[in-house]
């Protein structure tokens, strides 16, 4: 087994959950966020590229706050 001196660097098996739980966020997302104009639309779709090239579980965690947030003003 190669060890990485990457302090966020992540098990097999951690790695395995974090993809598959930022693939269920990224299946949820797309199905159930709902725009109500052209402006949201562009800002949603910037979100999902990086919900999609996220790498570690604190950015995904951001992503998802910012997500939640985006339709509370």
């Amino acid at each position: 087994m190669k060890k990485s001196n990457d302090n966020n660097a992540l098990a097999r098996s951690q790695r395995e959950l974090f993809v598959g739980i930022r693939d269920f966020i990224v299946f949820k997302f797309k199905r159930m966020v709902v725009f109500n104009g052209v402006r949201d639309f562009a800002k949603m779709r910037f979100l999902s590229i990086e919900l999609e090239k996220c790498e570690n579980i604190k950015d995904l965690e951001k992503l998802c706050h910012t997500i939640y947030n985006q339709g509370t003003k």
